[in-house]
């Protein structure tokens, strides 16, 4: 597809790692797209698997191959000042899937409303088997709302991942992501909300991305296990407190005791996982710092059956949800009001 014509181009960078078994139904997801300019880079992250294979066949298709010498993880955004050439952009995971309008419906509002920094579509889930869950979406309708409206939203929960997002390149030049301590389960609510401090968001409640949630992979395992997930997401949290209090945006400011109850929550799901793995040392580490960021978790009965199994070393009463199970997040009911100051959306 030429670059150079009407429609500005739009930049779709597949990130990956050793998901040659998903690459196929990826690349050409983007490839599908109706918009009609579009550059499609795959960057590869040192896959050990025959992911490089799968990406040569996409070449003669005007497919750019970028092979990084090691698995890069979270810098993947640090380098997309030098990949991307086109006025907006989407992070595609190598396992996930776009429908095929969302990039023409994105740019199609961004150009109309320049004030809009990101466009948020809608998704479902879909598993390692190609099994979809169908999700409840977040809003209640289609509409634009002003950046500072939608940052307490972002500060105290994650409503979406990267593969939900175009993105105006001239906004993400100006959060400087690079300079965040964060990780990849915290990656995309970190760069939404830097986003909403320089721009406005859009919401498409039309399911336009499918998100892969397989089984937890040896990155999750590696950063949750090496303590580096909550040390990151506590550091999120207070550098949204920080720069509330620092531009007077109480919205934001009063919501971050409420960031820090779920954040203890999400910790003692962990926990009950490490406990069920005998992973003592690490499971006590994960109470005394969720007693840290919460003091009023240690009334909570799971925390207390955690301390209990602990002191025994016998974690054989604690029953772990299995949260990556689609059933449990078929079962979520959202739906919720937009922020305020939103204007309606004809989509």
């Amino acid at each position: 597809m030429a670059k150079g014509t009407s429609y500005p181009l739009v930049s779709i960078i597949i990130p990956n790692f050793n998901h040659s078994r998903y690459l196929d139904e990826s690349i050409q997801s983007a490839l599908n797209q109706t918009y009609p300019n579009i550059e499609v880079i795959v960057s590869d992250n040192a896959s050990t698997d025959n992911s490089i294979e799968v990406i040569s066949k996409y070449v003669d298709r005007g497919v750019i191959v970028n092979k990084n010498p090691q698995n890069l993880y979270n810098f993947n955004y640090d380098i997309l000042d030098d990949w991307v050439e086109g006025d907006y952009f989407v992070l595609l995971c190598a396992d996930d899937v776009l429908k095929e309008t969302f990039v023409g419906k994105a740019v199609a509002i961004m150009e109309q409303h320049p004030e809009v920094g990101f466009v948020h579509g809608e998704r479902d889930y879909i598993d390692e088997n190609g099994v979809i869950t169908e999700l409840d979406p977040f809003f209640n309708c289609s509409f634009i709302a002003p950046g500072e409206e939608v940052m307490p939203i972002f500060s105290v929960t994650d409503i979406g991942q990267s593969a939900q997002a175009v993105i105006r390149t001239s906004a993400f030049k100006k959060i400087e992501l690079h300079d965040t301590e964060s990780d990849h389960l915290n990656i995309d609510r970190e760069q939404w909300f830097r986003l909403s401090m320089v721009s406005d968001y859009a919401y498409i409640r039309e399911k336009m991305a499918l998100i892969r949630m397989p089984e937890v992979t040896s990155e999750t395992s590696r950063i949750v296990e090496t303590f580096y997930h909550p040390i990151a997401l506590y550091h999120t949290a207070k550098s949204f407190e920080e720069w509330a209090k620092l531009r007077n945006y109480p919205k934001v400011e009063e919501r971050v005791e409420l960031s820090l109850k779920r954040f203890a929550k999400e910790c003692l799901g962990f926990t009950k996982v490490f406990l069920k793995r005998e992973k003592f040392d690490l499971s006590k580490q994960y109470l005394l710092f969720m007693k840290l960021v919460d003091r009023e978790v240690v009334k909570d009965p799971d925390y207390i059956q955690c301390i209990e199994a602990l002191e025994r070393k016998d974690a054989s009463g604690i029953a772990v949800e299995e949260y990556k199970k689609s059933s449990n997040y078929s079962k979520r009911k959202r739906n919720y009001e937009p922020p305020e100051n939103y204007t309606l959306l004809e989509v």
